[in-house]
């Protein structure tokens, strides 16, 4: 993860060619307010999806936690229909959600405010990674995740 910095408060390792994308809360863009680097207590973390698929996938294959910490961080507990949370986790039943797919689709991962978004699928062992930057497509986001694990298990044929 050579790419990911606080905000505000840390470089990344090595610099990149890439610029910060603009970050909307609702009709505002916000990605260079003075108050975003405040978050860093909620996260506020500027990465690349390459950064963000290092760090889910040492999450899923034991290197960045023990599996029993993972083990303790999924003891999930329910939040709304459909969505549980764990320890810094949340676990998506997409049956609970949709009753049109099954729970082979069911993902865990983590969301940010903005709709970024890092899930995981233990069934068709897919990492969802993405970004949409704008606070209103929060649920957005939860569809076109399902969308592309359709689209994958149709590939998939299972």
């Amino acid at each position: 993860m050579r790419a990911s910095c606080l905000w505000g408060h840390s470089e990344p390792l090595d610099a990149s060619d890439q610029e910060l994308l603009d970050v909307w809360m609702g009709e505002r863009e916000v990605s260079r307010d003075a108050w975003l680097p405040a978050d860093w207590g909620g996260g506020g973390v500027v990465t690349t999806m390459e950064d963000l698929l290092v760090f889910h996938r040492a999450l899923v294959e034991g290197r960045l936690v023990s599996p029993s910490t993972l083990e303790q961080m999924q003891q999930w507990v329910k939040w709304m229909r459909g969505i549980d949370y764990g320890y810094g986790l949340v676990h998506l039943r997409i049956r609970a959600l949709t009753f049109l797919m099954p729970s082979k689709f069911d993902m865990w991962g983590n969301w940010g405010s903005i709709a970024t978004f890092m899930f995981y699928n233990p069934h068709h062992d897919v990492y969802l990674i993405g970004a949409f930057n704008q606070s209103k497509y929060v649920q957005k986001q939860v569809v076109f995740m399902l969308r592309a694990l359709g689209a994958l298990a149709k590939i998939a044929l299972d």
